[in-house]
């Protein structure tokens, strides 16, 4: 019940907050996420969002996304029968500070609330190991923002979940990469 308290509430700052930021993007982008316990193979998921950004100080900005995410993973064991296929969708909320001086590399830190709403799992197994994905979790992040033009960035952001649970909920981590694109005109 924390867990959801505590997304609604930066979901809530996240988005009564928008129409007062100084840069606001739309977001596209991919990733590479699996499971924080044993070896699942990442497979390509997407992301699509909104994001916004204001400067609080002369060198460091605060950013904050909605973003649906689509993450996707399998698992085969060669010498059984064991073949596994997961696939979440989720509604992500990161919140970061950007260190924006840098000219070409701008890195940030933040964290980022997750709720997963919808989790499918086929299984063709011999035996089976239950997956559950946890429904809300909340992530740490560090990424690089890459500036490509005035009204574009690329960013590559590693994010993993906490977990403060058993194994068998768990959440994801990986890389995702990003295109920004910045809407309206772009103050100096």
């Amino acid at each position: 019940m924390k867990k959801i308290v505590l997304l609604i509430a930066i979901l809530g700052i996240s988005c009564l907050s928008f129409s007062q930021e100084k840069k606001q993007s739309i977001v596209l982008g991919i990733n590479g996420m699996r499971p924080n316990f044993l070896d699942y193979n990442p497979k390509i998921g997407f992301q699509v969002g909104y994001g916004s950004e204001k400067p609080f100080s002369k060198a460091f900005s605060f950013q904050k996304e909605v973003c649906l995410t689509m993450m996707s993973f399998d698992y085969h064991e060669p010498k059984t029968v064991l073949n596994l296929k997961n696939t979440t969708y989720a509604l992500d909320v990161p919140l970061s500070v950007k260190w924006y001086r840098p000219k070409f590399i701008q890195p940030y830190i933040g964290v980022a609330g997750t709720w997963n709403f919808n989790s499918h799992t086929e299984y063709y197994v011999e035996y089976a190991r239950e997956v559950n994905i946890s429904r809300v979790g909340l992530s740490g992040i560090a990424g690089l923002n890459i500036p490509l033009s005035p009204k574009t960035d690329f960013d590559i952001k590693f994010s993993g979940h906490v977990n403060g649970e058993n194994e068998v909920s768990t959440g994801f981590y990986g890389w995702r990469f990003s295109l920004k694109y910045v809407l309206g005109n772009v103050a100096n």
